[in-house]
Formats: structure tokens, sequence, C-alpha cells
């Protein structure tokens, strides 16, 4: 159970500003295989901002995000992030502003 509420808090630190109303109910996780499985997902649709592109999402959705961690071959293996079911649309913004300090 430890487990399971530390994975939420970090999933929602680090992924929160991406994904929409994330619950612990959408998480599973399979400690000794290694593997932390969202599904469910809604996008928020503000999670192009970071990324200033000329983009803004209606709708996202992602069915599945599965995490698998090699605990026995943690610096020999690579931790591998499987999407399933992704689906996004988006539409151009009309309010594009450009910032040329950041570009350089």
């Amino acid at each position: 159970m430890v487990f399971e509420h530390l994975a939420a808090f970090f999933i929602d630190k680090f992924l929160g500003n991406y994904i929409e109303d994330f619950d612990s109910h959408q998480l599973k996780i399979h400690l000794w295989a290694g593997d932390i499985i969202l599904e469910n997902v809604h996008l928020k649709t503000n999670a192009l901002s970071d990324f200033n592109v000329p983009l803004e999402i209606i709708t996202g959705y992602l069915e599945k995000l599965q995490i698998h961690i090699p605990w026995k071959h943690l610096y020999t293996h690579p931790t591998k992030i499987d999407f399933d079911g992704f689906y996004l649309l988006v539409a151009p913004k009309t309010d594009v502003n450009y910032d040329v300090e950041r570009k350089e």
C-alpha cells in the first residue's frame, strides 16, 4: 500500500501538468515485476502549452501507459515506457505569441 501511494505521488508530481483528474484507482503496480500501469488517462487541454507549439489540445486520451523498470538489471537494461491507444485531437492556436529570446 505504501508503494502505491508513493508511486501515485510521483506520477501526480511529474505528470500532473499533463493528465487530468489523476486517480490512484487508475494505477496498477506489480512491484516485483517492475511494472507500473496507468489506464484510461485523459490529457489536459493545456498540456502542450509548456512546449511552445502552435497547437492546442481539443481532446486527448490514453488507454494504457505502462512503465517497466528492470529492478534486477537497473544499470544495464533500459526502463521502458509503452503507450497503447493514444488518441489526440489538436487544432491550431489562434493566439500564438512568438518569443525571440526563447527561440535563441
